[in-house]
């Protein structure tokens, strides 16, 4: 035994090796790094303010925390390891895992029959596969920690498999339990390597009759793993019932290519960035590098990447971690936008977005030039809308709803009216950034590019003065569909379609309706999912708050419980009367109490099982129970009996 200690010491020395290389690396976070260390950063800011991680601001525009099992918010060994600063955390994290998975090949080789060395050089094999992914990708993924605990599984399914007791060996109930929190609760890699495990222990123990403890085992710990990690998987449950029925494909314009990203930041833009930290949430469409990092990108770009739109989720808000000594900076990663593919402003707005980085232009009534460099724009929002009071939402079904959405712009009422298509040419050689100021004074919202410099644009000032002033632009060579000897816009709105579908959903501005009236924010982004609002109401309507809607996500409307409403696919709403109010949104935690009452109950009766099933006779297989069925030999090596 003493010389298996040192052999599994060993290991650990030669995990532990590299650990101030990865140190490094994870000091400069990548593409997949940044996701874990988002997530990682509200974990231990949650729990520096005293509270539980349960609301991720900056993500999905807000969006459950705790009950996200990729953030491993509770996986046990990260909770003892959250004190480390992050790249150490994430390195250490990373060594240990991989002795892990090494040590549990050791002893997996162990009790099939193997001797130390070649046991060691086996466990060797597998903590050698760390050389073969970048550190960027294996250090931050579930796959990794989930892949870690396996052997070990193995290796005590066998051991308990040897056992006539119906109850499984403890420390494979613990590997389980650990193993599933670490693979995000997707039960495919535990449960397979049980299953595995115990097939083959039936197959070899064919001629013994007593094997009854082979079904009963797998039950029991299936039972006792599911009630141990209640804790996490009660508040997912709740998760994955809101987020039922939403689809996860991007509609628009792909990901940029590595090639398109490439070449130096301007290091005035990135100053200009640099300064809005903190400021309010930032926004990027641009597919340009903008600082000297990759982006987060997922298929879904962040800071410096293309538009994306989700089918029913508009928001998908992140954190940027420029390193682990700087300041972490609120963005933006996924966007809505129209069927043009580009970015929609007016639903920006309604995400609070309050600075937008664009290499077009914007909606000029809602978006303020800044600056802009290398053709890149900033812009600052000028319509406040993290909350706002509006009246009250129509009934609508989901396909008009999107319909809606993606053919129709807010006006300053927040009336949805229908897209204005108008065509403008502009001169040859004329820069993005002159062509963007240009859209900005002329309240040009870019609609798609049709070729040869010419553009297809909403227009949603049709004013006779906009109408003059773009006829007379220095810039505008050619228009299409406006009358210029009368200035007047020729074409018109797009009829509105009819849907023949239930009405399950609910939309903002489908009606005429008064000027929306801002709410005062008094506290927002709180990892405790808190937000608190004043407003004044002119007459009964709703809050809308630029909020992903959960429903464990609760109203309170003057300290009194209130209902609330899904909005716009996605928003959540709140109705109020006329009159002052104080409108907050507080996260319920009853399925995480709940959760953890169920998973201290279960603790408490496995011990007391443990305890009893200690007793010379079994009570569930009526027989004594027997010894392993891996016996030592004098040579110190295990073999399977028979």
């Amino acid at each position: 035994m003493r010389r298996d200690v040192g052999c599994l010491a060993v290991l650990l020395l030669v995990a532990l090796a590299p650990i101030l290389r990865d140190v490094e690396q994870a000091s400069r976070p990548g593409l997949f790094a940044r996701i874990a260390i988002n997530r990682e950063t509200v974990n231990r800011g949650a729990f520096f303010d005293g509270t539980l991680p349960l609301w991720n601001p900056y993500e999905f525009g807000g969006r459950p925390h705790l009950a996200d099992p990729e953030t491993l918010a509770l996986y046990p060994p990260h909770v003892v390891l959250r004190a480390l600063p992050l790249p150490l955390f994430f390195a250490l994290s990373f060594a240990l895992h991989t002795w892990l998975a090494g040590a549990g090949t050791y002893v997996a080789a162990r009790v099939l029959g193997a001797s130390r060395l070649i046991s060691v050089l086996a466990a060797g094999a597998m903590m050698g596969g760390r050389l073969l992914l970048p550190f960027d990708a294996r250090a931050r993924s579930l796959d990794v920690y989930a892949v870690a605990w396996l052997p070990l599984i193995a290796a005590l399914s066998l051991r308990s498999a040897g056992s006539k007791r119906w109850l499984p060996h403890p420390g494979l109930v613990v590997a389980a339990s650990f193993g599933l929190l670490a693979a995000a609760l997707n039960p495919t890699y535990v449960l397979a390597t049980v299953v595995i495990s115990y097939l083959f222990s039936a197959i070899w123990f064919a001629r013994d009759a007593g094997r009854r403890h082979l079904l009963a085992q797998p039950i029991v710990l299936g039972v006792l793993v599911i009630g141990l990690i209640a804790v996490q998987l009660l508040p997912t449950a709740r998760f994955a019932a809101t987020a039922r029925g939403r689809e996860a494909v991007v509609h628009g314009e792909p990901s940029p290519s590595p090639d398109e990203i490439a070449g130096r930041p301007n290091p005035e833009l990135v100053s200009t960035l640099r300064a809005l930290a903190g400021s309010g949430r930032v926004l990027s469409t641009c597919p340009r590098t903008i600082d000297d990092s990759r982006w987060v990108a997922l298929g879904l770009p962040g800071i410096g990447g293309a538009g994306g739109a989700y089918a029913a989720d508009y928001g998908r808000f992140t954190q940027t971690v420029r390193g682990p000594t700087e300041k972490t900076r609120p963005s933006f990663e996924g966007i809505p936008e129209a069927s043009s593919g580009v970015a929609r402003a007016d639903l920006m707005n309604l995400l609070g977005v309050e600075y937008l980085v664009d290499c077009g232009a914007p909606d000029s009534q809602r978006w303020s030039l800044i600056g802009a460099h290398d053709d890149v724009g900033i812009y600052r929002r000028t319509v406040p809308a993290r909350a706002f009071w509006t009246c009250a939402p129509l009934p609508a079904g989901r396909a008009e709803i999107e319909y809606r959405l993606r053919n129709s712009s807010y006006d300053d009422n927040l009336i949805l009216r229908p897209h204005l298509i108008v065509n403008i040419r502009w001169p040859a050689g004329l820069s993005d950034a002159d062509r963007a100021r240009a859209e900005s004074a002329l309240k040009l919202v870019p609609h798609r590019d049709i070729a040869d410099r010419t553009w297809e644009y909403n227009l949603l000032d049709r004013s006779r003065e906009n109408v003059e002033a773009i006829v007379h632009h220095p810039l505008v060579e050619d228009t299409q569909g406006i009358d210029r000897a009368n200035m007047v816009v020729t074409h018109a709105p797009a009829a509105a379609r009819t849907f023949d579908e239930p009405k399950s959903e609910l939309i903002i501005g489908a009606d005429e309706c008064r000027s929306p009236v801002t709410a005062a924010v008094q506290a927002a982004d709180r990892f405790d999912g808190g937000m608190i609002v004043d407003v004044d109401a002119p007459h009964d309507g709703i809050v809308f708050f630029s909020e992903t809607y959960y429903r464990d996500r609760r109203a309170w409307v003057d300290g009194r419980r209130a209902g609330r409403l899904k909005v716009n696919l996605a928003f959540t709403g709140v109705p109020v009367s006329a009159g002052r109010h104080r409108i907050e949104l507080k996260f319920d935690t009853r399925s995480f109490w709940w959760g953890a009452g169920l998973s201290a109950l279960t603790l408490l009766i496995w011990l007391a099982a443990e305890r009893r099933s200690r007793a010379p006779r079994n009570w569930l297989i009526g027989s004594t129970e027997r010894s392993i069925p891996f016996e030592p030999e004098p040579s110190g090596s295990w073999r399977l009996p028979g």
